[in-house]
């Protein structure tokens, strides 16, 4: 057995390089070098022959569309040759996304491509006259092709080896039986040994019986992520592979089944068995909250949210004795860690869920259930990301496509957003102040995920920095060029586009930020904040005037007058650094927390609107339907732990009466009778319970059932909903929820949203 790993591509090719060296010393026996749409792998790979003495060297893989057979066999030979006979050709389909959208070339007849491929550099390395006449390839170019002057050549020089090693890439089950018969060796993804022979047993069989009986048995390299650690540690390191399993497995392809997705659907029974085993041995009866998801056609690797370096957090020296709420992590805790750490919220009453709006529910609700609410519906901005920018790799974009999607969602909404958000706190004029304090009420910079500190200069300057970014750590594992696109491409647009609302000229530029060098640089990242006359405005994109004419961009919202307040009712006075929602009066939180939950589904809107661009109105909405669930889901679980509410329908009442996954602008109505939870939103804006309205007031207007699903299934899998009706422009609802009913499976969009940023 051969220890191999692969090298780091996104990178710095010399420390990468640096790396492979470090690894032969400690005994690595071949380093894969892989290429996709960065760095060239043979560049990569005579750099590191020269690094190196003793290692293979493999190219992991070349695309068999990227180059001609024979420049295949003249590279391999080459890099045999500065690797004194070190080097393994590893060759692979890749896929249409790369091979159509990156080399401009039509993805066809892969089977027979490689086949011929495989030929043909043979023929090169024993130094024949290369003369083939396959159906892909024909050597030389016939006549009737060309100008007929082609004429059969060998390579000049003499090869180090005249069988260079050949492992090929490949899933599919006529792809495996070549690679049985001919490759030397096998390169499967997502290899389990205990499945393997039930997937691939047959097709490797029958490669097997065609091989010529002179070539070495076929070798198999396969395995996974492999960290030595506790079971804490262990944890992290599932989580840091999910993403990985998930871009093969629905990234790389159609929504239709692949080679991949079938191959790992078959392993799916096993996965399934392991989680659950992991779940009953942890003691807890509902679902866990980092449990290992399945992965299927469905999920994909994902990045780029435009909150990805930006957001708000409690900053240091803030007196610890003020109410203040737990970070939200990447994923749902576990309730206690999810309660205030001066202590856990009070509870729901019992019964609270009875017959009242929404609305009244969350302004009577105790002070501490209040505050968790206000920071969950601002979580939920976060969430819609996570849900909805997967789809477009899902549906077989590319991840250029996720940034321009998630560039067009937060330019198209936040302007709308900020000025909704300044109207309703009296967030007062056009200076640096007041871009910092809607920043601070932005569902893009989420308290405690983000560590941000503030510093005020004059009225046309400032800077912020992130202490810590939560999004940024979930993105650093998979390399600079996904840190690049959240930190670089999508922040540049987004970040001017939220101070539009109060200063067109407003600019916020960077001192630093990532990729950090060195790697444990702090703060994460350091901004200006500048105002200047002479610069040009910045003008609304085309979708932020079409979200800005949304009936839900009109929905009503106002501070309700207090007797006695206990806190701040506006934020018209001097900018705070250290501002955090606590700091609200429990009427002015009571807004807050209903804006936070228009700014998220604007946000959807937002989306839906540049994803139709993309894919057509149809697919994209049904790509945001799939996001609902998602959202819905972790929306419900989080909210039920943060409030503290027990099972049972009373709780499931609180929950659907408060959870921001459901449109905001409809007034909301739950009755508990016995075991079933009767549920009516009545609109209060005009057209917002309209079939044509994007994002999710106008799904539910057309029946969709998803997302209130969702909400439910993430309170309890056991709920049911047993009717949807819309008439007369009010939605009514009635759900089940049967103790002895079998919960409902986690469905693959709930494990994605999960994930969080790549």
């Amino acid at each position: 057995m051969k220890l191999t790993t692969s090298l780091n591509y996104t990178g710095d090719p010399r420390q990468a390089a640096a790396q492979a060296a470090d690894l032969e010393r400690a005994g690595i026996d071949m380093i894969w070098v892989a290429e996709l749409y960065s760095f060239d792998a043979v560049s990569i790979l005579g750099y590191l022959a020269a690094k190196t003495e003793r290692m293979e060297l493999a190219s992991g893989i070349l695309p068999i569309y990227s180059r001609t057979p024979t420049l295949i066999g003249m590279t391999a030979a080459g890099l045999d040759a500065v690797s004194e006979g070190r080097f393994v050709l590893g060759l692979g389909a890749s896929g249409p996304q790369v091979i159509e959208g990156w080399h401009g070339v039509p993805f066809d007849r892969p089977l027979t491509r490689t086949r011929e491929i495989i030929d043909i550099c043979r023929q090169v390395w024993r130094r024949e006259r290369v003369s083939y006449q396959g159906e892909a390839y024909q050597l030389p170019l016939p006549p009737e092709q060309g100008t007929g002057l082609g004429k059969p050549l060998k390579l000049v020089n003499h090869p180090v080896r005249a069988d260079i090693p050949v492992y090929v890439a490949s899933l599919g089950p006529k792809n495996v039986e070549m690679t049985a018969e001919l490759a030397d060796g096998w390169l499967p993804l997502f290899f389990h040994p205990d499945k393997a022979d039930d997937v691939w047993g047959p097709h490797v069989a029958a490669g097997a019986a065609k091989r010529d009986p002179e070539r070495a048995p076929l070798e198999v390299v396969a395995g996974g992520v492999v960290s030595i650690c506790d079971e804490h540690a262990a944890e992290q390191i599932r989580d840091f592979a999910r993403p990985m399993v998930a871009l093969y497995v629905g990234g790389w392809g159609p929504r239709a089944a692949t080679s991949t997705t079938t191959s790992s659907a078959a392993t799916a029974t096993s996965r399934r068995r392991r989680r659950s085993r992991t779940c009953t041995s942890r003691g807890r009866r509902r679902r866990p909250r980092r449990s290992c998801p399945r992965t299927s056609s469905r999920p994909a690797r994902w990045s780029a949210t435009r909150a990805g370096c930006a957001s708000g957090s409690r900053p240091s020296g803030r007196p610890a004795s003020r109410a203040s709420w737990s970070p939200p992590s990447a994923t749902t805790r576990s309730a206690s860690s999810r309660r205030s750490r001066a202590g856990p919220p009070d509870r729901m009453p019992r019964g609270a869920g009875r017959g009242h709006h929404g609305d009244g529910r969350a302004r009577r609700a105790p002070r501490g259930a209040l505050l968790a609410v206000a920071h969950e519906h601002m979580l939920v901005g976060m969430l819609v990301n996570r849900a909805v920018l997967p789809q477009v790799l899902v549906r077989g974009g590319s991840l250029d496509d996720l940034e321009e999607v998630a560039i067009d969602e937060w330019m198209g909404a936040s302007p709308v957003y900020t000025g909704r958000m300044r109207r309703l706190v009296g967030i007062e004029g056009d200076g640096v102040d007041a871009v910092m304090k809607a920043l601070q009420l932005d569902c893009g910079f989420v308290h405690e995920y983000m560590r941000v500190g503030y510093r005020y200069l004059d009225h046309d300057h400032a800077e912020f920095w992130l202490d810590r970014c939560g999004a940024l750590l979930d993105v650093e594992p998979f390399g600079e060029e996904r840190v690049h696109g959240m930190c670089h491409t999508i922040e540049d647009p987004t970040f001017d586009a939220t101070a539009l609302a109060t200063n067109p000229r407003a600019r916020i530029r960077p001192i630093h930020r990532p990729p950090r060098v060195p790697a444990d640089r702090e703060p994460h990242c350091h901004w200006t904040l500048t105002i200047d006359p002479a610069d040009d405005p910045v003008g609304p994109t085309r979708l932020t005037e079409q979200v800005a004419g949304l009936p839900l961009a009109s929905v009503a919202n106002e501070v309700r007058p207090e007797p006695e307040p206990d806190g701040m009712t506006d934020y018209r006075g001097a900018f705070d650094p250290d501002f955090r929602l606590a700091d609200l009066s429990t009427g002015a939180l009571a807004a807050v927390a209903r804006e936070l939950c228009v700014q998220a589904h604007l946000l959807v809107c937002s989306g839906e609107l540049a994803l139709a661009g993309r894919f057509g109105a149809d697919t994209a909405r049904d790509m945001v339907a799939e996001a609902w669930a998602g959202v819905g889901w972790i929306a419900g679980e989080r909210l039920a732990a943060a409030l503290g509410v027990g099972p049972g329908p009373e709780g499931l009442a609180s929950v659907l009466s408060l959870t921001a996954a459901l449109p905001p602008g409809l007034a909301r109505r739950v009755d508990v009778d016995g075991d079933r939870v009767r549920f009516a939103l009545t609109p209060t804006t005009p057209g917002l319970l309209d079939p044509d309205h994007p994002g999710w007031s106008g799904l539910l207007a057309r029946g969709e059932r998803r997302g209130l699903e969702a909400a439910a299934h993430g309170f309890d899998p056991r709920a049911r909903l047993v009717a949807l009706t819309v008439t007369d422009g009010r939605v009514v609802a009635e759900l089940v929820l049967d103790g002895d009913a079998r919960p409902v499976t986690e469905p693959d969009v709930v494990a994605l949203t999960r994930i969080g940023p790549l």
